[in-house]
């Protein structure tokens, strides 16, 4: 393949700079030694629930690692587009779907080595008979899915931005605006309709749906409608990455050209790349005001797309929460929907 050498580059960074072989070890010592005491105390008790509290805890681990896909990947197209690379990868003699191969093939395996270093553990508790077969197996197809799900979306974020921190800040919030949007509109219409119960394919469209399915049936033993549930709920996960990954390619191959007119002065795109990160002028004034006293915060505002992009989701959920007060009045006020609210206000200004 012509990509091997990109995806060999990309794996060369990624070992000097995340040691991802040191911190596999780590994961799959650490998860080895939880294992052995679990079998253990299994034999000294004769506790059979104690391998599902097992299973439970691996799983968490694995959504843990979910979580930390955007810090590890978001930065893989940003990065070539910051230095000014990208354009030099076509020149080389690449295609675009070339670079896209080889950028989303060394990210899964930057993304996924610390999943594949407990995913044999997976099976431990499953073997001390604390867990049944469908829950195994739903466990073991939901954390690949998801990850390739997180990832996605971070080669999305990737392709739209220039900045690492942009890219993460980016993907987090269409992670979670993906996972949180159908739940919170089928718990919208749930709590505020008093007529038909909402569709249950809300639920389904949300890729976190998968994972409350599995958390509940374990201590339920994963019954038949929890399974039917999760496995209409798993196509649409992978639905989700398919869709992210075709976007982030569309868009990898759109911007890699530079064309003249998104850099003249009168040029539309010209004025919004200025509105978005900021003139010549702005950042004049930011260096006049903060150069000589605290360089750092000139360097961090320099450019204004991650504050912009933090008042644009600040106020995206303002203007939903006043919609919905539009829509149901004096069913809207209510304390869990205040909760809620200040809970997303200071998740995204934290």
């Amino acid at each position: 393949m012509v990509c091997l050498p990109l995806i060999e580059r990309e794996l060369r960074v990624a070992l000097r700079k995340q040691r991802p072989a040191q911190g596999r070890f780590k994961v799959a010592a650490l998860s080895v030694a939880c294992s052995m005491l679990w079998v253990v105390y299994a034999a000294l008790s004769g506790d059979r629930d104690v391998g599902l509290a097992l299973e439970l805890g691996l799983c968490l681990a694995g959504l843990y690692f979910v979580v930390q896909v955007p810090m590890l990947t978001a930065g893989a197209l940003a990065e070539e587009r910051r230095n000014q690379t990208l354009g030099l990868l076509f020149l080389s003699g690449l295609g675009a779907m070339e670079v896209f191969a080889s950028k989303l093939l060394s990210s899964a395996l930057i993304a996924f080595t610390n999943l594949l270093a407990i995913f044999p553990m997976l099976a431990v508790p499953f073997l001390l008979g604390g867990v049944s077969y469908p829950l195994f197996i739903a466990i073991i197809c939901v954390l690949p899915a998801l990850m390739l799900f997180a990832l996605a979306v971070s080669l999305l974020a990737s392709a739209l931005t220039r900045e690492d921190t942009t890219a993460v800040v980016l993907a987090n919030v269409l992670w979670a605006v993906i996972c949180l949007l159908p739940a919170a509109i089928y718990l919208a219409l749930s709590h505020l309709s008093s007529s038909a119960k909402p569709s249950l394919w809300w639920l389904r469209l949300s890729p976190a749906y998968g994972p409350y399915l599995l958390w509940r049936g374990g201590g339920s033993g994963f019954r038949a409608v929890e399974q039917a549930e999760f496995w209409r709920n798993l196509p649409l996960t992978l639905g989700w990455a398919a869709l992210a990954l075709g976007a982030a390619a569309f868009a990898l191959k759109r911007v890699w050209r530079k064309q003249e007119n998104e850099e003249a002065p009168g040029a539309w795109r010209g004025k919004w790349r200025e509105i978005v990160h900021g003139g010549r002028e702005s950042r004049r004034r930011l260096g006049r005001a903060w150069l000589d006293e605290n360089p750092f915060v000139w360097l961090a505002g320099r450019d204004r797309q991650p504050a912009m992009l933090c008042w644009l989701v600040v106020g995206g959920i303002v203007v939903g929460w006043l919609l919905c007060w539009a829509v149901w009045l004096g069913q809207w006020l209510s304390a869990m929907n205040s909760c809620v609210t200040a809970a997303l206000l200071n998740l995204v200004l934290a």
